[in-house]
């Protein structure tokens, strides 16, 4: 099953905006709180900003259901 043109569009809409988003706040929380004092919670923070890219691409598929039940719906 491919993906529609619409729902990688979708997907790259999500994934970036989620991201970025992300990315800015782990930029303003060291801006504001300083460097983890723990070197684990760098790898935390990476594995935070990784998922923050990838979860919004697999929102895609129930996101796509429900904007399908809206158009029937008309």
């Amino acid at each position: 099953m491919s993906k529609s043109e619409g729902g990688r569009r979708l997907g790259l809409v999500l994934s970036a905006t989620g991201g970025l988003l992300c990315t800015l706040l782990m930029a303003l929380l060291l801006l504001v709180y300083g460097t983890p004092y723990n070197d684990l919670w760098w790898w935390v923070m990476l594995a935070i900003l990784i998922a923050s890219f990838v979860v919004p691409r697999v929102l895609v598929g129930p996101l796509e259901w429900v904007f399908e039940g809206y158009r029937e719906d008309s």
